[in-house]
C-alpha cells in the first residue's frame, strides 16, 4: 500500500486505552522544525502514542490511523 498526502489527517486522533493499560499508536508526521537541514538523516515519520500526540501538537503535521493500513501479502 502507498501512502499518500491525501491519507494524512490533521485532526487530533482518539485515545483508545486498551485493557492491558497501553494505548493506541499513529503514524504521525513532523514537522519542519523537527526534519530541517541540520537533521536531515531523521525520518519525518514515526509512530507515536495517541497521548503523546496530544500532548505534544506543536510536532507534529498530521497522523494516520496505523489499525486501517492493510498488511502486505508475502508470497
Amino acid at each position: 500500500m502507498k501512502i499518500e498526502v491525501k491519507d494524512l489527517r490533521t485532526d487530533l486522533p482518539p485515545v483508545i486505552h486498551y485493557p492491558d493499560g497501553s494505548v493506541n499508536v499513529v503514524l504521525a508526521f513532523h514537522n519542519d522544525s523537527y526534519y530541517g537541514p541540520t537533521n536531515t538523516y531523521l525520518p519525518r515519520w514515526s509512530v507515536s502514542n495517541a497521548v503523546y500526540y496530544h500532548k505534544n501538537l506543536d510536532k507534529y503535521v498530521g497522523w494516520i490511523e496505523l489499525e486501517n493500513i492493510p498488511s502486505p501479502e508475502f508470497k
